[in-house]
């Protein structure tokens, strides 16, 4: 392998690595959210929140059937 080559190379893992790291920070599935309507003994809540509002991937499911508006 040339200099050329391992240099573009290099170029190209650095921009996949900055374009991954600005996506990630602006993931929108990432959001705070409230469950007002479980128990409080529930396991989602006992997972992801000790008092109400709380941040994890959102995964629409049973539980999640809609967006939760910000």
């Amino acid at each position: 392998m040339d200099l050329a080559t391992a240099w573009h190379r290099r170029l190209l893992a650095d921009f996949y690595e900055f374009a991954l790291r600005l996506w990630l920070a602006s993931d929108s599935t990432n959001i705070s959210h409230a469950r007002p309507d479980l128990q409080p003994d529930h396991p989602h809540l006992l997972e992801h929140a000790s008092h109400g509002e709380h941040r994890h991937l959102l995964i629409m499911d049973d539980l999640q059937r809609s967006w939760p508006r910000e």
